[in-house]
């Protein structure tokens, strides 16, 4: 079995009647829904890295057990002594689920491939040249501290003037562009930045303590049932009635947290400013779009059913147009 992106601890909750607490509804956008093993779900083999290089896995494991009672009684609605443990919960779902690691790993695909073109442009190579003057006239007046300034200059323009007149500097700087993005392992990157990310969540980071801030709730309800996705958590910002990807929300513009714990309790943290009341329909309608493959549920309904073909029409963190904009600017 792999590690868990989405701990057990949460997908119990999900869990069908009469699996004794061991199997949900598994539904995925080109496939027909199913009961399957919570073991077998949201997991993925080495996620977390080899277990003889890393103890992430461990680690996540032990995290598991030690909020347990927390979201056990968080079920039951209550959650008022237990507030710095599910805030540590929820940052971690926050950041821990596979839904991020491949949103971002895509968004630095798209960024690598508009790379050389963004950075062959007469914009960047102008930046390119003015770098180059800088380096070179600092380098002359260590070594030849007699020469004036005026005659470094001019030696230093003759330089470049020379040197960038051999070549076509756009292709040159392309051309180097495209040999040191196709030497870097991106999943990898992706995968240790991913992992040092979830390591910050054992301690109480800036994220963790903003949400010490919120009020914390459980609404609960017996129709109709929350689903998760495998986005986890989802956010809901001021000034906008849009549900989104938590990672996309700032500091100043979270108004409110959502995570579905169980297909009867969603768990909310709510800004000291909020008034947000959660719709069951549009929570799960975000549940949904924002994960990438899937989202489990304890039933299978006409409701479940209706939200299956939303899955993965959000999923992506930015478009590759706005990627390519953030790299040509």
């Amino acid at each position: 079995m792999g590690d868990h992106y989405l701990p057990q601890v949460l997908l119990k909750g999900f869990a069908a009647s009469g699996s004794n607490g061991m199997k949900a509804y598994l539904f995925r956008s080109e496939a027909e829904p199913k009961l399957v093993s919570i073991k077998k779900v949201a997991q993925e083999h080495s996620f977390h890295g080899r277990r003889d290089q890393s103890d992430l896995e461990l680690k996540m494991s032990q995290l598991e057990s030690h909020y347990a009672a927390a979201i056990r009684a968080a079920r039951q609605g209550e959650c008022g002594n237990y507030v710095p443990e599910l805030c540590r919960f929820v940052a971690n779902i926050s950041a821990r689920t596979r839904n991020v690691r491949e949103g971002f790993s895509g968004a630095v695909e798209v960024m690598l491939s508009a790379a050389p073109d963004a950075l062959s442009t007469d914009k960047h190579l102008k930046k390119i040249r003015n770098q180059a003057r800088k380096t070179a006239m600092r380098n002359l007046r260590e070594k030849f501290p007699a020469l004036s300034p005026r005659l470094i200059r001019l030696k230093v323009d003759l330089l470049l003037k020379d040197e960038m007149g051999k070549k076509d500097m756009s292709k040159f700087i392309k051309t180097g562009v495209q040999q040191v993005v196709s030497q870097l392992d991106v999943p990898e990157m992706t995968m240790k930045a991913h992992n040092q990310a979830l390591g910050n969540t054992f301690k109480d980071t800036e994220r963790v303590e903003l949400l010490k801030s919120f009020s914390w709730a459980v609404d609960l309800r017996a129709e109709p049932t929350w689903v998760l996705g495998d986005v986890g958590c989802i956010a809901k910002l001021f000034n906008s009635e849009t549900l989104c990807n938590v990672l996309m929300a700032g500091k100043e513009e979270l108004e409110a947290v959502c995570l579905p714990i169980s297909d009867k309790a969603l768990l909310i943290g709510r800004s000291p400013q909020s008034r947000y009341q959660p719709d069951a329909k549009r929570v799960n309608q975000a549940s949904a779009g924002l994960s990438q493959d899937f989202f489990v549920a304890s039933v299978l309904t006409d409701g479940e059913r209706a939200l299956k073909h939303l899955i993965g029409l959000r999923s992506r963190l930015m478009s590759d147009d706005e990627l390519k904009r953030i790299m040509q600017s």
